[in-house]
């Protein structure tokens, strides 16, 4: 019998748990490279959504300017939050970011078409007969992009995504953000 067990039962055993630890390593891997790169494309997506406001603020400028105009309003970026939030190989999100990126998504789309509306037309004189489309997509986009005070408004759906992705990243990284921060402050100050 334990002639049978050292040459048949034995190697079975050892195969077995040689599998099974690869299995559980390889798996263990697996977690930690997907929770690494989930955190790198929140960081990502969150330090995107820090420069979300110069957008605003470059698009306020661009519509507040008089005759000869000069900037010209930018897009608001899309593509990196659909690539995070909806693709296949995207991370996975609590209901209320998910919920801020579409609300981001659908104004982004909303301005990026006043925008386009105002790129296509920039050169365009106020005698000419799109002077009046020209001037309503700047009153919209204006509006949008200064008001702060309504929900539906640009500003108001910036900060909603923020405030989500932030909650999104793991608490050892907020605290890590959060001390930068006062770094940043505190050497601005002095």
């Amino acid at each position: 019998m334990s002639e049978f067990f050292e040459r048949f039962l034995l190697p079975i055993a050892i195969g077995a748990i040689i599998v099974f630890v690869g299995f559980v390593l390889t798996w263990t891997l697996e977690t930690i490279r997907l929770k690494y790169k989930r955190k790198k494309i929140l960081m990502a997506l969150y330090r995107q959504t820090e420069t979300l406001p110069r957008f605003s603020l470059h698009n306020k400028t661009s519509t507040e300017q008089s005759e000869p105009e000069h900037i010209v309003p930018m897009p608001y970026p899309t593509t990196p939050f659909e690539t995070a939030i909806f693709s296949e190989n995207g991370i996975s999100i609590k209901e209320d970011t998910l919920q801020a990126t579409i609300n981001y998504l659908i104004k982004a789309y909303e301005l990026n078409a006043l925008v386009n509306v105002l790129q296509d037309t920039f050169s365009m004189s106020q005698k000419n007969d799109g002077a009046d489309s020209r001037s309503q997509a700047k009153r919209k986009l204006l509006e949008q992009v200064s008001d702060t005070t309504h929900d539906s408004y640009m500003h108001k759906c910036i900060e909603n995504l923020k405030m989500r992705i932030g909650e999104e990243q793991d608490w050892l990284t907020r605290i890590c953000r959060s001390i930068k921060t006062r770094n940043n402050k505190r050497s601005k100050k002095s």
